[in-house]
């Protein structure tokens, strides 16, 4: 019986510590402003723009350098199209679309990800990176 529990106590610590470093690892998505992703696009804190909207809000008009990765198939779509993991990602819809998306990319493994709370991709422009407007 005392072998029984002591396997217990070091299973369960096992699974404490682990918990713990998984944690770590994964750092807390960043809310970011508009005018914050302009600044992070121009100082280059923001390897990757990705668009989460549906494709009708996509053909409305976007954030010209930005991938188009719909919400729903983001688990299949983004570890195919964006493959380092660490990269610095920010996904823009709607903020609770745009937050949705960075847990699915931290469950994919990605560890720095970010989401819109305010403002929209036009705030985004820069003289280099045109918002495009499909027609």
């Amino acid at each position: 019986m005392n072998a029984w529990l002591t396997g217990l106590l070091a299973l369960c610590l096992v699974a404490v510590i682990l918990t713990i470093a998984y944690i770590w690892t994964i750092r807390p998505p960043i809310p970011y402003t508009a005018e914050e992703v302009r600044a992070g696009l121009h100082y280059n804190t923001i390897d990757h723009v990705i668009d989460v909207r549906d494709s009708a809000a996509w053909a409305e008009g976007h954030y010209s350098s930005a991938y188009h990765l719909p919400l729903k198939q983001l688990p299949a779509s983004l570890p195919a199209t964006i493959h380092d993991r660490s990269k610095r990602l920010l996904f823009y819809a709607d903020p609770e679309k745009s937050f949705k998306a960075t847990r699915i990319a931290q469950d994919l493994g990605y560890t720095t990800v970010g989401y819109l709370i305010q403002g929209n991709y036009t705030g985004f422009e820069h003289r280099d990176s045109p918002i495009r407007h499909e027609m």
